[in-house]
Order: structure tokens, then sequence, then C-alpha cells
């Protein structure tokens, strides 16, 4: 018998530039990834996908995880936001003090730009990512209540405050804020209140996509605690979630 492979699917890729809809003046990629025996009249599943960091990229080279997906009938939706590394010192500078609204906002122009000039049979649209992308998905969940089918966070940053006094790198929780980090001394009120305001468990009442939230037991970057608090809130408003 002849030895078959696992995974053979031809992955059709197509890079992407789309306008920033609001704030400075940029163009942002995403990249498009689908089976090349798609067509549009196909239905689609469709994964959008938020990088972490928030300061690094997704690239169209080989990756396992997008051949499993795509070889499962996915199509995918990579998304460099605004803030994305390779496009020049400006565009990375433009996010801290606007995460949870600029690349929230790039998330959903990638997604609505690709469905229009695809012109595509969308049956459904599923969200992952993972640490910042994390945080996207769980701010796309609460902004977008409506949006997506069923959504998967990896070890997501939820409570930025909380996330201060928890995790090994308080520095990135205040400078992606727009705040000033002192190690010396404890953050004052207001730059809880504004840590708390850009984070997803502030609009977490209005979730109510099925969620899988996948957490490290000893994840010292993102402690498993962020996760647990969003799977209790949303266990207890009766949504599906583990």
């Amino acid at each position: 018998m002849a030895w078959k492979p696992l995974f053979s699917p031809a992955l059709a890729w197509e890079i992407v530039s789309i306008p920033s809809a609001s704030g400075p003046k940029f163009e942002f990629e995403a990249i498009w990834v689908q089976d090349s025996k798609k067509t549009p009249d196909n239905s689609h599943d469709v994964i959008l996908w938020p990088h972490g960091g928030p300061h690094s990229q997704f690239t169209n080279q080989f990756s396992l995880a997008l051949s499993f997906l795509v070889q499962s009938g996915f199509s995918l939706i990579l998304v460099n936001f605004r803030g994305s590394t390779g496009f020049g010192t400006d565009f990375l500078e433009s996010l801290p003090g606007n995460i949870g609204s600029y690349d929230v906002e790039d998330c959903i122009s990638a997604l609505q730009f690709i469905k229009t000039s695809k012109k595509m049979n969308v049956d459904h649209i599923h969200c992952f990512g993972g640490s910042h992308g994390g945080f996207l998905v769980t701010s796309l969940l609460g902004q977008f209540p409506d949006m997506f089918t069923r959504a998967a966070a990896r070890n997501p940053v939820t409570n930025i405050a909380w996330n201060y006094g928890i995790s090994d790198i308080p520095d990135w929780c205040a400078f992606e804020s727009g705040l000033e980090f002192n190690p010396s001394e404890p953050p004052s009120d207001e730059m809880m209140k504004t840590m708390y305001k850009m984070s997803p468990i502030s609009y977490s009442s209005r979730i109510k996509t099925p969620l899988m939230i996948m957490l490290g037991e000893i994840d010292k970057r993102v402690p498993p605690a962020q996760g647990v608090d969003l799977f209790r809130l949303l266990k207890a408003r009766g949504v599906e979630t583990r």
C-alpha cells in the first residue's frame, strides 16, 4: 500500500492591504488562507486569528497549525493589526494606549474587507488567539456579541489592571495601556481605572458566544487566574464556556 501523508491540503495564500478606519492613516495587512480547491461559491467556516504580542506578526511561511485547520475545513484570516512588527516604528507605536480599540477595529475591518472582496458564502465566523491574541478574542466577543459562532482564547489577558500585580511583566500592562511604569510605586487609582476600562472583563457582561479558554497552570506571563475569572463570570450568566 502506498504511503499517504496525513496533511496534504494545497494552501492558497493571499496578502491584502487594508486602510485603517480611524486614527493615524496606515495600511495594515491581513493574510487570507484557504484550501486552494475552494471557490467563493463554496460555504466557508472562517477563523479570524489575531496574533499575540501585540508587537509581533504573521508571515506566509509553513505552519503545521494552519495546515491542520485548513485540512479540517476552515478558511483563515490572519491579522497584522496596527502595532505589528515589520511595518515601521510609527505603525508599531500607534497601538500603545489604544489596545482594545485600534487592534479590535483592524480585526473587524479585515474580516469585512475579505468577506466583501471574496464575495464569500460564509456559514460561520469563529475567533482564535493567544496572549494578546486572547485579549483580542475576548475583546471582540464583548464588543461584537452577535458576530461570532464560537471562539477559543489561549492564555488571554482579560483584566490588565489585575494582571499588573500578578504578571512577570507589569511594565507591559502599563506601556500597552499608554501609561508610565514605575517599578517602585504602586499604580494610582487613575492608572487602575484606565487599565480596567481597556480590559475585556469590563464588557464581559455582553459576551454570549460559546468560548473555550485554554490556560497554562504555571504561566507567569498571563497567570491562569486571568482566564478563570472570566470563566466564572460567564458560567454564572449561563454562557457556554469551558
